[in-house]
């Protein structure tokens, strides 16, 4: 059995491992990949025909490294989600280090399709909804750098959210805590959904609802996968 300073070590070695990987990420998004990532970021806006402008010297450059940094972080999630699971898999013995693969590539897809879901359907949606909903008597002339960091807001914590199903299956399977549990806390989570949606969006009641209603809906599906898990467990256990 390993020391607790050999399994601290580990944990540095993993935590600047993904540091490194993240590094690289971000360095090859803006320097390789910086024209391409910016058409793609204001893809939607220039459908609407709304300019983008800059208002400092140093806003233009500084947004796409920020938008660098935050794509190459996406781009390498998988990378380092594998680097996370391999620290935490000698814990795990027999079948179970074969659900840690099973859980990574879940993990994976879930950020992926929580990524998808914001960018292409909740960041559209919320983005015509401000834009067509003015009375016309102003012109609307956003800066590169308000845009990005409205865009984030938006999309970004979906990537987290969406794993939301998959902790909920992990900590019923593993009997850490109870369906019945989750089920009587239904009021609470769906209050702290609306107040994530208020904090991780503007501040207004649709941007809240887009994000607050899909927040709660994965706490459902977390539930219903929590209670197919545990029933397979218990069939296998029967048998």
């Amino acid at each position: 059995m390993k020391t607790f300073s050999e399994h601290f070590g580990e944990l540095k070695k993993t935590v600047l491992s993904c540091l490194i990987i993240s590094a690289i990420g971000a360095g090859i998004a803006y320097f390789l990949f910086s024209d391409e990532l910016m058409d793609l970021l204001t893809m939607e806006i220039r459908k609407l025909e709304v300019p983008i402008i800059y208002t400092s010297v140093t806003e233009s450059f500084a947004t796409e490294m920020k938008a660098g940094l935050i794509a190459g972080i996406i781009c390498v999630f998988p990378i380092n989600i594998t680097v996370i699971w391999r620290f935490f898999a000698p814990a795990f013995l027999g079948n179970e280090r074969r659900k840690i693969i099973l859980y990574t590539l879940v993990s994976i897809l879930l950020f992926t399709a929580g990524l998808a879901f914001g960018y292409f359907i909740l960041f559209p949606f919320v983005l015509r909804f401000f834009l067509e909903s003015v009375s016309g008597t102003a012109t609307a002339m956003i800066s590169v750098d308000s845009y990005i960091k409205f865009l984030c807001r938006l999309t970004f914590p979906f990537g987290l959210i969406a794993e939301m199903p998959l902790a909920e299956t992990v900590l019923i399977s593993r009997d850490l805590v109870s369906i019945k549990t989750l089920g009587k806390l239904r009021k609470y989570i769906f209050l702290i959904c609306m107040i994530m949606g208020a904090i991780l969006t503007p501040p207004d009641v649709v941007s809240q609802l887009c994000v607050a209603f899909p927040m709660y809906v994965l706490y459902e599906c977390g539930l219903i996968a929590g209670r197919i898990s545990q029933n397979k467990k218990h069939t296998a256990e029967s048998v």
